[in-house]
């Protein structure tokens, strides 16, 4: 169900509704920021998440997505660990101690390699992502499900 919520500007706002009448989101197009050094995986990812709707950015390190990340406040990061220079975990430690935005915006970790020690699992719970999903285990249908999924699109 669709519901319109009217503006002093005469404009209205369409919001969706759930069939318990409980608003969900209006209508908007939410941006996603890749960081990933693999040129050839990050182009796909961005593709299929710009054909599902999302305003995709990207990086190809950690310093480039810290800055672009700062700068552009995207809704949602999907972030590599091991990179080149800055790994994913420092990145994301930084953004995290820089300010309002940063401490909350949700992070998918993309990665190959799972943490296994308590020391790996303690500095990634330290940065709170939202997920933590295997490369090898993940199509990018299910990638883009995990999106929508935190950031309530319907």
């Amino acid at each position: 169900m669709v519901c319109k919520t009217p503006h002093a500007h005469g404009k209205s706002t369409a919001y969706t509704v759930d069939m318990d009448d409980t608003p969900v989101s209006p209508k908007r197009k939410y941006t996603v920021l890749i960081i990933e050094d693999d040129k050839i995986l990050r182009e796909t990812c961005a593709e299929k998440l710009t054909q599902d709707g999302f305003t995709v950015l990207q990086a190809e390190d950690g310093q480039a997505g810290l800055e672009t990340a700062q700068s552009r406040e995207p809704d949602l990061l999907v972030l590599d660990n091991r990179m080149p220079g800055m790994s994913g975990y420092d990145m994301l430690r930084r953004l995290r101690g820089s300010g309002n935005w940063g401490a909350s915006v949700p992070v998918i970790f993309f990665s190959n390699v799972e943490p296994k020690t308590d020391e790996e699992i303690s500095a990634l719970q330290s940065v709170s992502p939202a997920h933590y999903l295997m490369k090898s285990e993940t199509s990018l249908d299910t990638l883009s499900s995990v999106i929508k999924g935190l950031l309530h699109v319907v």
